[in-house]
C-alpha cells in the first residue's frame, strides 16, 4: 500500500481566461528552486499574495490549487464559486476561483496575473497523510513556459528561460515525444500486464506517488495477477479513491524496461466521475520517475530522461496492511542522563530547561513534544489485521524503535520492507 497518492484529475470546464506567465525574478540564466521529496512527492516553497505556503509539485493537474491555509490568512479579489469532481466515490467539492492573484516560486519565479482555485471543503486536506504541511498544488502551468528540469538525486528543480538552453544537455537523453492535452504530458507507453503487451498511452503525473497507475476499463480482457492485495490507493475531488495493487509483467518507457514493477488499479466506482482522455490507460508516477533525471520542455513538446542512481531500486509493497497518518504532537515522558558534579547533592540537581522535570538519584525526565501517529485502515487478512491491529489504534513502536523519534517517511519504509520481512514490537493502544 502507499500511503498516499494524489490524484486530480480536474473535469471542471474552465471558463477560457487569460491566465498569467511565470517570469524570472533575477536576470540570471536558469533558476534553481530546492524541493523536499516526502512520501514520494516533491514539495516546493511559495508565496501567493504575499503569505508564505508549501505547495505539491503536480504535473498530472492544469491549476493552482490551494486546500489549507494551516494558521496563514490570505485574501483574494475576483472570485466565483464553481465545483471539482475527478477521481473518488462522491459527487465532487465546491470550491472559488480567484484571478489576478501573484504567486512567487522559490523567490525565483513570479506570475502577477495567476488564477488559483480554493477548496472550500476543510476535510480535504492531505498534510496529516504525508507527515509534513501542504498547503496546495502547483499544477502544469508552471511548466508551460519555460523547460524545468526535475532532479530526484539532488531535490531540486531548474528551470530554464527557453529550450535553446537545454540543447547540449540533453544529448545524453532520450527524448520522449509528449502529448499536450489539457496542459497535461502524455507518453506512448508498452505495458504488460501479463505476457502480452499493448501500446498504452500515460500521464505523466509527479502528484502521483505509485510507480504505475493502470484503469481495467481501458485494458481490453483486463485480468489481474495474483497476487494482488487490496488497496488504498489515496484521494481525489471526489473523495477516497480504493482498488487493488499487484506487479506486472513489464513495463517500457522509450528504451528503458522495468520487469515486475508495481501497479495499482482503481475500482469502478472511483473511476466513474473522472473524464478520462480519449485512449488514456493509466499514469506513470513518482515510484517510476524518481529513477530518473527528467527534463520537461513543453514548448517542444518532448520529456527527456535520464536513468540515475535510484534507477535499478527495487519495487517496494508495503505488506502489513497499514494506513497511517500523522496526528498531531503529544507530550512524551524522556529520561536523561545528567552529569553530577561531586560538590552538588541529589537535591541540586538541575537540567536544560525542560518543560517539566524531576529529580532521582543521577537521572531527570522532562516532557517534550513528539510526533503522533494513528492508524487510518487496516487492510482485510493483512498481518496487521491478523496482529489485532484496528483503525483508530495509535502506533507506539516498529521494531522496538519509538514511532515519536520517526518520520512519517521512516515509517513508510519500514512498513515496506522486503516481503515476508517481519516486523515486530507495533502496539495497539485504544
Amino acid at each position: 500500500m502507499r500511503y498516499l497518492i494524489v490524484i486530480l484529475f480536474l473535469c471542471y470546464v474552465f471558463p477560457i481566461r487569460a491566465q498569467g506567465h511565470f517570469e524570472f525574478i533575477k536576470d540570471e540564466e536558469k533558476a534553481v528552486i530546492p524541493f523536499q521529496f516526502v512520501r514520494n512527492l516533491a514539495l516546493v516553497p511559495i508565496k501567493i499574495n504575499g503569505v508564505d505556503l508549501i505547495f505539491l509539485v503536480d504535473t498530472g493537474v492544469k491549476e493552482t490549487i490551494l486546500f489549507s491555509l494551516e494558521d496563514n490568512t490570505l485574501s483574494f479579489k475576483n472570485t466565483k464559486k464553481l465545483k471539482f469532481n475527478g477521481l473518488g466515490e462522491n459527487e465532487g467539492i465546491e470550491a472559488i476561483q480567484a484571478t489576478g492573484n501573484t504567486v512567487e516560486v522559490g523567490g525565483e519565479l513570479i506570475d502577477t496575473a495567476h488564477t488559483v482555485y480554493v477548496i472550500l471543503n476543510s476535510d480535504f486536506n492531505f498534510s496529516a497523510y504525508v507527515g509534513v504541511p501542504i498547503n496546495g498544488i502547483l499544477g502544469s502551468h508552471f511548466f508551460k513556459d519555460h523547460p524545468v528540469e526535475v532532479d530526484f538525486v539532488k531535490h531540486k528543480l531548474t528551470v530554464y528561460r527557453d529550450s535553446e538552453q537545454i540543447e547540449r544537455k540533453v544529448r545524453k537523453y532520450e527524448r520522449l515525444d509528449i502529448e499536450l492535452e489539457n496542459s497535461r504530458p502524455y507518453i506512448d507507453t508498452w505495458l504488460s500486464l501479463q505476457q502480452e503487451g499493448i501500446k498504452a498511452k500515460m500521464l505523466v503525473d509527479m502528484g502521483n506517488s505509485d510507480a504505475i497507475m493502470v484503469f481495467p476499463s481501458r485494458v481490453r480482457d483486463f485480468r489481474l495477477n495474483e497476487p494482488n492485495i487490496e488497496e488504498f490507493i489515496g484521494r481525489g475531488f471526489s473523495g477516497d479513491i480504493h482498488g487493488r495493487m499487484s506487479r506486472i509483467h513489464q513495463f517500457q518507457m522509450g528504451k528503458f524496461i522495468f520487469r515486475t514493477p508495481t501497479s495499482s488499479f482503481p475500482d469502478s466506482i472511483a473511476v466513474r466521475s473522472a473524464k478520462l482522455v480519449k485512449d488514456r490507460v493509466g499514469s506513470v508516477g513518482n515510484e517510476l520517475l524518481m529513477r530518473f533525471n527528467i527534463v520537461f520542455d513543453y514548448t517542444s513538446q518532448a520529456i527527456y530522461i535520464r536513468k540515475n542512481k535510484f534507477y535499478n531500486k527495487p519495487f517496494l509493497v508495503d505488506m502489513s496492511g497499514l494506513d497511517v497518518k500523522h496526528d498531531g504532537m503529544i507530550w512524551v515522558q524522556d529520561w536523561v542522563k545528567v552529569n553530577i558534579p561531586s560538590e552538588v547533592k541529589n537535591d541540586q540537581l538541575t537540567s536544560t530547561k525542560p518543560v517539566y522535570e524531576a529529580s532521582t538519584g543521577a537521572l531527570q525526565y522532562k516532557f517534550v513534544l513528539k510526533p503522533s501517529y494513528s492508524i487510518v485502515s487496516v487492510r482485510k487478512g493483512s498481518p496487521a489485521e491478523n496482529a489485532g491491529l484496528k483503525k483508530g489504534d495509535m502506533l507506539i513502536s516498529i521494531n522496538r524503535r519509538m514511532t515519536g523519534m520517526m518520520s512519517l517517511d521512516q515509517i513508510q519504509h519500514s512498513l515496506s520492507e522486503d516481503e515476508g520481512k517481519k516486523i515486530k514490537h507495533g502496539h495497539p493502544k485504544k
